[in-house]
């Protein structure tokens, strides 16, 4: 039950498990997801991104269009990655991560901890 709209290239060995979304070419390009890639369930990838070789993307993770993600990368559970985004190679996101821009190689990026405040 994934669905996959438009231009797409998949790699072998790849797995990419029920109600994953792939929109691949709104722009007329292609979305390109490499070998040895790993989707879990409920996940959304827009437009043009690009999942370097052994990416895993856990469940509920939303990528949006035109971002990279680099080799051996890790994005945790419900991460969202907004358009334009960049993660380098052998880098990990904690689960509910926000990411926005651009992160070199060898990066953990970590969701920060929310702040309480008295009303």
């Amino acid at each position: 039950h994934s669905g996959v709209h438009g231009g797409l290239y998949i790699g072998k060995n790849c797995i990419i498990r029920n109600f994953v979304n792939i929109d691949s070419s709104v722009w007329g390009q292609n979305t390109t997801i490499s070998q040895n890639v790993s989707i879990d369930s409920n996940v959304l990838i827009g437009h043009d991104v690009n999942l370097s070789e052994n990416v895993s993307v856990r469940g509920g993770s939303v990528i949006s269009g035109f971002s990279k993600i680099g080799k051996n990368t890790t994005i945790g559970v419900k991460t969202v990655i907004t358009q334009r985004s960049e993660i380098g190679e052998n880098c990990l996101t904690t689960a509910g991560s926000i990411i926005s821009k651009k992160y070199p190689d060898n990066s953990k990026i970590i969701s920060l901890a929310p702040k309480v405040q008295k009303l």
